[in-house]
């Protein structure tokens, strides 16, 4: 869930506990007239005072409210506040502070006359006859007129709803079928095409199945599709520029090289294609998925994306520059390119609410990118560059229920360079001194070598390519060993891994002997 997602959320909540309040008042308001009305019993009571409601915080709202007193039909005197009336200051003139009643009460010639109705049932709830009259009251429509706003406003912000995995497509009232994807129809469509887009033959199709078919190269430019499954169907090289496309179904297609500039996607799944080469410079999408897919030299140059899902995608020598990405996942994607050529760039894009959690960012080049508000626990790589990169909020911390740990760019960075948080599987080596080892990270020979603990600093160092690169007193938990040498992480209660074991026992050894004291007793 992003931030200003979390945020507006946390609003509604308080709006909805405001609006609860209200209507329990304007509940109590009703409900008194109500009884009233229907069972009270007038009697004549006087204003024998006056009770002052103090507001320190806004004292300009502070009031003087009535205290009537009665007798009931069965002869109880009843004394009661009255906190709904508020009299000026002209008629609390001449009361005077009684501590023995705890109110200011007027002399008893000079007290007001007036006619109560009064619950018999319950003679506290009382109300002048005029106010009975007068209905509820204009101050409860108001407040009732206000909640409604305010729950309203309530039920918007709750509305939201986070980037993290796939994003189902909301309910749509299905627009009725029409048209074909046919060899037919879309040559046709290209005909259409190349007459200028004018006349008939354009493509039009609403709720077709074209799953699991063979099409040439398309030319399929300003078609408009809407929930057309074209599931694990080849499209290869072709045209859908300025194309529209909603709630259509293309999961397993082969869309590589596919053209999508300028479209407009909503809905759509392209779940676990391959599409390399995908071209969607300047295209329009929301709401969509392409989790899984392949995605190596795709172009997302000027795109714009919304709530849409990359989990797990394989990027490769993708462009992304100039791009705005809000809300999107791209949770344990790969952006490691698989050639030189092109470089991997973010020149100049924006990722708002995004998720790179455990994303691989190796020779990137993120100069001019903007992150705001974005996840980043188990990021790793080194990226090419990162001049003028900008963070905004954007944090490390795991889970979504984690407290927060906000980081700048120079820290991401360092972070992201950290070789011990990177999720490397090492082999075994015949070298006992360099028992694990992994090739080919980023074209370099990782080595872990053991170290003499406690003559030296550590128990392990990495070595890459022959230089050590970071000393460690634990194995990292991004790191697998093989299964007959892994072990749980080092602590003083027990260490499983024998050459944790041995430095141990070497230490312990040593300690006692130098100061005689028993290792139990330490």
């Amino acid at each position: 869930m992003s931030r200003p997602l979390r945020t507006r959320r946390a609003l509604g909540g308080v709006l909805a506990a405001v609006v609860l309040v209200l209507w329990g008042f304007i509940a109590g308001e009703i409900a008194t007239h109500i009884i009233l009305a229907s069972r009270g019993v007038e009697t004549e009571g006087e204003i024998v005072g006056y009770d002052y409601e103090q507001r320190v915080r806004r004292p300009a709202r502070s009031a003087w409210h009535p205290v009537y007193r009665f007798t009931t039909e069965s002869g109880e005197t009843v004394q009661v506040l009255d906190p709904t009336r508020r009299a000026d200051d002209d008629e609390v003139a001449r009361a005077v502070w009684d501590a023995t009643e705890g109110i200011w009460q007027v002399p008893p010639t000079e007290r007001v006359r007036i006619v109560l109705v009064y619950d018999p049932e319950s003679p506290e709830l009382v109300e002048p006859l005029a106010d009975l009259e007068a209905g509820v009251g204009v101050m409860t429509w108001a407040t009732g007129i206000v909640s409604l706003l305010l729950a309203a406003a309530a039920i918007a912000m709750l509305g939201g709803r986070g980037p993290r995995g796939a994003v189902p497509a909301p309910p749509r009232d299905a627009p009725a079928p029409r048209g074909e994807f046919t060899a037919a129809s879309t040559d046709a469509h290209r005909d259409w095409v190349r007459a200028g887009r004018t006349g008939d033959g354009r493509l039009d199709v609403v709720g077709f199945d074209a799953s699991e078919q063979r099409f040439d190269v398309l030319e399929l430019s300003e078609a408009r599709l809407t929930d057309v499954r074209l599931r694990h169907s080849r499209l290869e090289y072709s045209t859908l520029d300025d194309a529209v496309l909603t709630g259509c179904e293309l999961r397993g297609a082969n869309v590589v090289s596919v053209r999508l500039r300028r479209a407009r996607l909503t809905h759509c799944s392209f779940e676990n294609t391959h599409a390399m080469g995908l071209d969607a410079l300047g295209a329009q999408l929301s709401e969509c998925t392409f989790a899984g897919s392949l995605l190596d030299k795709s172009r997302w140059v000027q795109a714009s994306c919304e709530r849409t899902s990359f989990h797990g995608a394989q990027f490769g020598n993708s462009l992304f520059d100039g791009g705005h990405f809000v809300d999107c996942d791209f949770s344990s994607a790969s952006f490691r390119p698989k050639t030189i050529l092109p470089p991997v760039t973010m020149v100049g894009a924006v990722f708002e609410g995004c998720d790179f959690r455990d994303v691989y960012l190796p020779r990137v080049d993120l100069s001019g990118a903007t992150f705001r508000e974005c996840r980043f626990a188990g990021a790793f790589g080194v990226p090419a560059a990162a001049d003028g990169l900008t963070l905004v909020h954007c944090d490390i911390s795991p889970g979504d229920d984690d407290a927060r740990v906000f980081v700048d760019a120079e820290t991401l960075l360092e972070l992201l360079a950290t070789r011990s948080r990177w999720p490397v599987e090492f082999h075994a080596t015949d070298d006992p001194r360099h028992p694990f080892a992994a090739d080919d990270i980023e074209g370099q020979r990782w080595t872990v070598r053991l170290d003499d603990f406690p003559e030296s600093a550590s128990l392990y160092t990495l070595i890459v390519d022959g230089e050590p690169v970071e000393s460690l007193m634990e194995w990292p938990a991004a790191w697998r060993r093989p299964a007959d040498e892994a072990s749980t992480p080092r602590t003083r209660d027990g260490a499983h891994d024998a050459h944790e074991a041995a430095a141990y026992d070497d230490e312990i050894a040593r300690t006692e002997r130098t100061s005689g004291i028993r290792p139990l007793e330490l």
